[in-house]
């Protein structure tokens, strides 16, 4: 996410504990592409090596999406408690179709934050387990432990076992009892932000491989527009490329004002 909202190369390495949900090591290309990554799912460490060639990089092979989603299976998903607090519908993914819809979170005495989506996806006739997928918009508080509470804001589509919100973030235990019927042809997610300098968002995506969506099939822009009296800044994340092997496609957003600490 980083590497990509600021276009900048990005060598990330050392995280790697299924333990504690955490894993990725990886050389990012900013909003080009990702030249390697990889996530050690039964724990231990992994050599990355890449070749540049007159400082063109020599892509490496494409590794098959369902070969390193069985590998996962193993590696635990950590779930975030302020889940149960999203704003939430079901995604209708019946029938071939595409789809508009918003979802807002808060009230009169809460900050309101809307999330706009534009949804084209194609359905087959295949049968046996299968994930259902949310929309879902959020604006408030996370825990980090040992840390304290963090602000952020999310505008997403999400993956779940099934139509309730608690059963989001997790995944099926065995990768080759999936099936994916759900094509979408595109996603657009669209929502403003306060723009100032206690603030900033991500594209945030995520395939059942647990790797993100390549920068180069996704589109992040940011524009600024006037919303009641006040600049705000335009987020759009969407597809250039249709996929069919979604868990997560977000807009992730930080909001450091919010923050508090449990030194505090």
């Amino acid at each position: 996410m980083f590497a990509y909202t600021h276009n900048i190369m990005l060598f990330a390495a050392g995280g790697n504990l299924p333990l504690i949900s955490a894993g990725g090591t990886g050389v990012h290309r900013g909003a080009h592409d990702t030249i390697l990554q990889t996530i050690v799912a039964q724990g231990g460490s992994k050599t990355l090596i890449y070749e540049s060639v007159n400082g063109t990089v020599v892509a490496p092979e494409v590794q098959n999406v369902d070969e390193l989603g069985k590998e996962m299976d193993a590696f635990p998903t950590w779930i975030d408690d302020s889940i149960q607090n999203f704003t939430w519908t079901p995604l209708d993914t019946n029938s071939s179709q595409t789809i508009e819809d918003q979802v807002c979170h808060g009230n009169n005495t809460e900050k309101f934050f809307c999330c706009n989506f534009n949804i084209t996806l194609t359905t087959s006739e295949e049968t046996g387990t299968s994930y259902s997928y949310l929309l879902v918009a959020f604006s408030g508080l996370r825990h980090y432990p040992s840390l304290g509470h963090g602000g952020f804001e999310i505008c997403g589509v999400i993956a779940c076992l099934n139509s309730s919100i608690s059963s989001c973030g997790q995944r099926f235990p065995k990768y080759d009892e999936i099936v994916w019927p759900v094509k979408f042809e595109n996603i657009t997610i669209t929502a403003n932000f306060e723009d100032n300098a206690s603030t900033t968002q991500f594209p945030n995506s995520l395939l059942s491989s647990i790797r993100p969506i390549n920068a180069n099939e996704t589109e992040w822009s940011g524009k600024q527009v006037d919303e009641d009296e006040q600049t705000v800044i335009q987020r759009t994340f969407a597809f250039k490329k249709s996929q069919n092997r979604v868990l997560t496609f977000a807009i992730y957003g930080r909001d450091f004002g919010q923050d508090v600490s449990e030194r505090e």
